[in-house]
């Protein structure tokens, strides 16, 4: 059985995040809060170092994200704070927006390339973000994507460490191919995802379910969605708590909450 984990950074869309893992990979991933007691992530197939309203640069605010950012055994994903803790790691400047981004859609344009094999250019995705990633020249990482309005810095690679990172959120119900993205990242870590995820999965507008801050809907519109068992937004007990798994399952809702409460 595949082991992936995700590291929660105290934020509300983790579960999101596990969501996404769950359908392409087709099991759950272990989510531990970034303050869970480890010195070794060995025994992961996979780690996805999550989002957070922390800085890179303070250790309290990373916590296990750091360990798993610089030890090179387990490929990474990171998001949003993720992708902001592995380009400081590699030395490149981690500064304030002078506009930040906080539930703004915009196009993506790539290289084609790792996360982004198979996936349109430009592309949509929802920014939510304060801080942006100003590469230096000596850095090892590979700047793969930018927003098309502003030209910030969307996404890095380094594949011969097997780092990978998206300041957008892809598990976002506005996000465009965020399955697809999630099943490159999964596939270069040599893990097979379920099925055939990722093909055609992730277009806004195909039937795929997100689960929102209030509650969820098909993208957004329609009156039948998804959400998991149990409280998907609950972050995890600090302290010594031990991981969890996250199953999801459906339900029948009311009417879906207006887009913008959806991330």
């Amino acid at each position: 059985m595949p082991r992936v984990l995700l590291i929660d950074n105290v934020d509300s869309f983790t579960y999101n995040i596990a969501d996404l893992l769950h359908r392409v990979l087709g099991e759950a991933p272990t989510v531990w809060h970034h303050d869970h007691p480890a010195d070794d992530l060995s025994g992961f197939d996979a780690i996805v170092v999550g989002p957070g309203p922390g800085r890179p640069e303070r250790p309290a605010d990373m916590g296990l994200s750091d360990l798993a950012l610089r030890q090179r055994e387990v490929p990474v994903l990171g998001v949003c704070l993720g992708h902001q803790g592995m380009a400081h790691l590699a030395g490149d400047e981690v500064v304030e927006l002078a506009r930040p981004v906080h539930g703004q859609v915009s196009e993506v344009v790539h290289d084609g390339t790792g996360l982004f094999v198979g996936v349109p250019s430009p592309f949509s995705v929802v920014r939510y973000h304060s801080l942006e990633v100003r590469p230096a020249r000596s850095s090892p990482l590979v700047v793969t994507a930018r927003a098309a309005d502003d030209g910030v810095v969307m996404a890095l690679a380094d594949p011969g460490a097997r780092r990978w990172g998206v300041q957008f959120h892809p598990e976002s119900v506005l996000s465009e191919h965020g399955e697809l993205i999630v099943a490159n990242f999964l596939r270069m870590s040599g893990l097979e995802p379920a099925g055939s995820s990722g093909s055609s999965a992730g277009r806004a507008g195909v039937g795929r379910h997100g689960v929102g801050r209030h509650g969820v809907g098909r993208d957004g519109v329609g009156r039948d969605g998804v959400v998991a068992v149990g409280d998907v937004h609950r972050p995890l007990p600090t302290g010594s708590a031990g991981a969890r798994r996250v199953r999801a399952g459906s339900v029948l809702l009311g009417p879906a909450p207006d887009t913008w409460d959806l991330h």
